[in-house]
Order: C-alpha cells, then structure tokens, then sequence
C-alpha cells in the first residue's frame, strides 16, 4: 500500500528546517513524496521517474490515497487588474487538468485536494485564490475526489496569514502543517484505517534540492 503527497515548495519547506511530516502526521500509513518541480503536470504524467520529477506508473496498482496540493505558483504575485475571476479559472483548470491525470493513471486511488492557502507576499492575490478555490472545490464528487480547505484556520477572516503560520508570507510552518495534517487524518483514517503503531512507509523523499544546497 502506497500514498503520495503532489505538490511544490509549499510542502516541503519545513524540510529545510526541522520540520518532519511524518513527525506531522504522526506516522500515519502514508509516505509523502513531492518531487513535482516546475511543471507539475508534465512531471505526473512522466513514465520515467528521476531525482526532480515524479511518476505514478511504478506504484499505481498499490496507491491508495494521492493528496494534491497546487496552484500558488500559476496565481503568482501581481495583483489583479479587474481580471481575479479570469486568473482563477485558469489556475483552477490547471488543477483540475492534474487530478484528472492522477485519475486515470491510479483509478483505484482516492484524491484528496487541498485548497491554495493564502499568500501574504501580496495580499491583493488572494481574491484570485479565493476564486480558483471555489473552481477546485467543484472537483469533488465526495468519494474517489476530496477536497479539504484549511484556510479558516491559517488566516483571519480578512485572508490575513495568522502570526506563525508561515516563515516567508507563502511557504508554511511546522504549525501549519500541523493544521493540514489534522484535516487529512479522518480521511486517511476512513480509507486506510487506524494508523499502525509503528510506520511501515517508506521514507519520504522530500525535496531533492536540498541535498545540493
């Protein structure tokens, strides 16, 4: 039984500190694995896995949950112009293009989509967040397609990031993290199960860029 974790910096991060997401999760029966670098799309759908890219197609038959998280990149800095509800729907079709591949590439697995989290590099970007989550969120057909949001947690009711919750404006903390996990254990727990005493996952691969830092 595999699970995997798709998405960019924003996961890992805390990687480059102490944080630890199996620490995070509590060593749940799940082994995240986000090496989805630029073009995250390209790389799902590539067959041949390598040291920056990522592939399903060695572990499909035993993926039992893929956690996505995605678009913070596409809705980027600048703010918007009048056009928040165009950006949003392309960032929103850019994750809706990613689910629809990790579906057909492990059928079996349940999809579990995160929303965007707010962005306090440019607080104005956030109406396009908002928007774009509202899109993903349709997505969900509540059985092999989940969404969860945990946005109301991490900032105000002004789309204000909490103090803690992120070392830079965007890439989250520890703290957030820990919110996150907090919405993926009861669906981990309905799909896979009570989490074992002991993890069996292999180890994470986080990010390979670390290494060469």
């Amino acid at each position: 039984m595999m699970n995997r974790l798709v998405s960019r910096s924003v996961t890992l991060w805390e990687s480059r500190g102490s944080g630890d997401w199996k620490a995070t999760l509590n060593a749940p029966p799940a082994s995240p694995v986000s090496a989805i670098s630029t073009v995250m799309l390209r790389r799902t759908c590539s067959g041949v896995p390598s040291p920056k890219s990522f592939s399903l197609e060695s572990s499909r038959s035993s993926l039992k949950i893929v956690v996505v998280m995605a678009g913070t990149n596409n809705v980027g800095r600048n703010s918007p112009l009048g056009d928040a509800a165009a950006r949003g729907a392309d960032v929103a079709r850019g994750v809706a293009a990613i689910v629809g591949e990790i579906r057909q590439r492990a059928p079996e697995a349940t999809v579990i989509v995160t929303g965007i989290t707010p962005r306090n590099d440019n607080r104005d970007v956030n109406t396009v967040i908002d928007d774009a989550n509202a899109r993903i969120a349709k997505l969900a057909d509540g059985k092999t397609i989940r969404y969860i949001n945990i946005n109301d947690v991490l900032a105000d009711p002004q789309g204000n990031l909490r103090p803690g919750m992120v070392h830079d404006g965007l890439h989250l903390t520890a703290q957030s993290y820990q919110v996150w996990a907090d919405h993926l254990k009861p669906i981990f727990t309905e799909i896979l199960g009570t989490p074992a005493a002991s993890d069996q996952a292999p180890p994470p691969t986080g990010d390979p860029s670390v290494t060469s830092r």
